[in-house]
């Protein structure tokens, strides 16, 4: 029987936790959402790997890419909208309903970077999501954000 030593050098230790380095041969990038890190933080953007930490009804802005856009049915006769948005922490789940829907309607799917703003709520069938009251065009918001900085 063979014994395998266990990984002791930092080197070791570094290429088990990081092995996109040998198969890219390179550093992995940052996720594209960090670029847009300052105006986030200034606007106070919860990252979607810190929701679950959240109670109920905790009003919230996330942002992130938009992964996946699906209409689903609703309790009325009006249709829901759920948006995945990756941010590079995790995935927020993001539910646009009556209101919110309208008012964003052409950002759903003709922008991948969005920005929303909402309340956290809870269910057994979907665990955690963001129900949208707000949405804005991320790449919009940094335009302005990067017009104010500079002037």
């Amino acid at each position: 029987m063979k014994v395998i030593a266990p990984l002791t050098s930092a080197r070791a230790q570094d290429e088990q936790q990081h092995p996109e380095h040998d198969t890219l041969e390179h550093e992995p990038a940052p996720h594209p959402i960090e670029s847009y890190r300052p105006l986030l933080d200034s606007i106070g953007v919860t990252p979607s790997g810190e929701l679950l930490a959240l109670p109920d009804n905790t009003e919230v802005m996330v942002a992130g890419i938009r992964v996946t856009a699906q209409t689903l049915p609703s309790h009325s006769s009006k249709r829901a909208l759920r948006v995945a948005l990756d941010d590079g922490s995790g995935c927020a789940e993001i539910t646009l309903l009556g209101q919110a829907q309208k008012s964003s309607d052409s950002l759903h799917f003709g922008t991948r970077l969005m920005v929303v703003a909402g309340t956290t709520h809870r269910s057994k069938e979907t665990g955690l999501s963001v129900r949208a009251t707000k949405v804005w065009d991320l790449a919009q918001l940094w335009s302005g954000f990067t017009t104010q900085r500079g002037a």
